[in-house]
């Protein structure tokens, strides 16, 4: 009867709606946050956080409130900022909640405008009468540079056949001005240059790098994945 009651009381608080007093509470909350990173607002962190708050940001740093908040500045002259919230998910258990969505940040350089995404999760507990993050996480979401067009000779330097281990192999063709690879198993996609040696397919963090000898033919073919690589050797 406990655990039947406790389920029923997890599903009615889980169910918390757009229209919800917390859910419009912490929205705004969250976007005053937000607004206050460009400004290099204090005031604005040092309230929302809790003292004990758990902060992981997006390059894979932890750091507690004090430090937050003491890098915390406005931007350069010459620079200007604005995040948005999108695609936003909302989780209420009474005094704790749960809000997830991405940040749609664009940054202006002396003129020159950079789009960066992040999915942030952050927890907030009722301290008080008032809500507090108590834990907060940033994950940037990585972007693929523009494709470059490369000359046929190198495409076709490429085209073969690549072995990881007997019977893993990572074949690659050409499709016109388009170079495919496909591994044992595995669909056919499409490779984007990056440069003349480094490609990439959308959809994946990693990169596939073909080496040359001094010779200048391709003799392995680097998987390569947040500085680690597996080295896939020319076997036609």
């Amino acid at each position: 009867m406990i655990f039947l009651q406790l389920i029923f009381a997890i599903n009615v608080f889980a169910q918390a709606t757009p229209d919800s007093a917390a859910y419009k509470q912490i929205v705004a909350i969250e976007q005053q946050l937000l607004d206050a990173i460009a400004l290099g607002n204090k005031s604005v962190w040092e309230k929302y956080l809790a003292d004990s708050c758990l902060i992981t940001i997006e390059e894979g740093q932890f750091l507690r409130k004090s430090q937050l908040v003491e890098d915390l500045g406005p931007l350069p002259k010459g620079y200007s900022g604005k995040i948005e919230m999108k695609d936003i998910h909302f989780q209420s258990y009474g005094n704790v909640t749960t809000l997830a969505y991405l940040a749609d940040e664009y940054e202006t350089i002396f003129g020159q405008t950079i789009n960066t995404q992040y999915r942030t999760t952050n927890t907030y507990l009722r301290i008080n009468g008032e809500w507090k993050i108590i834990s907060s996480e940033v994950l940037a979401i990585p972007k693929h540079p523009i494709p470059i067009e490369l000359d046929s000779s190198i495409l076709d330097s490429c085209v073969g056949e690549y072995q990881l281990a007997e019977g893993v192999t990572y074949t690659i063709t050409r499709d016109g001005n388009k170079l495919m690879g496909q591994r044992t198993g595995r669909k056919k996609v499409e490779l984007s240059a990056e440069n003349g040696s480094t490609f990439y397919f959308v959809g994946s963090r990693g990169t596939k790098v073909f080496v040359k000898d001094k010779s200048g033919a391709v003799t392995t073919m680097l998987d390569r994945r947040d500085g680690n690589d597996i080295v896939w050797k020319r076997v036609r």
